[in-house]
């Protein structure tokens, strides 16, 4: 990709091996992967894990600019 820095965002992970492909050596991407299975997070040891409750929209977005140090009244990822 040109050693563009991009976002992987890998949803609703049942499977181990499903977020393994995404974690290449050398990959330079920032990634978010969410799942309800607590032994995915446990596998993935080397990563930040961050507990959350069901979010409402609006919340969800705030969450998402504050974990990529936009401010508030930032539109880029809108």
């Amino acid at each position: 990709m040109n050693q563009k820095k991009i976002l992987v965002l890998i949803d609703d992970v049942w499977d181990i091996a499903d977020v393994q492909y995404f974690l290449q050596p050398g990959n330079d991407a920032f990634h978010i992967v969410s799942t309800r299975i607590t032994k995915i997070v446990a596998d993935l040891v080397q990563w930040k894990p961050i507990q959350l409750k069901s979010l409402e929209q609006n919340e969800s977005i705030e969450l998402f600019k504050s974990l990529l140090a936009l401010d508030a009244d930032s539109e880029k990822i809108l």
